[in-house]
């Protein structure tokens, strides 16, 4: 998993931007589990910058 060093923006706080790989046949989970540095696993609500559509014709 990917991430990006906090921002200066103090509107930005207390937020984090994350890639996550996810295949686009199966709906985007609301949350996720995640393993810290000290191996303790903990689910977070995941909220979706975009979202890309899919059309009928498609795969």
């Amino acid at each position: 998993m990917a991430t990006y060093k906090p921002r200066r923006d103090p509107s930005l706080m207390g937020e984090a931007k994350i890639l996550v790989e996810l295949e686009l046949s199966k709906a985007f989970p609301p949350r996720i589990g995640t393993v810290d540095e000290t191996w303790s696993i903990s689910m977070l609500d995941v909220e979706y910058a975009w979202v890309a559509t899919k059309y009928g014709n498609c795969g």
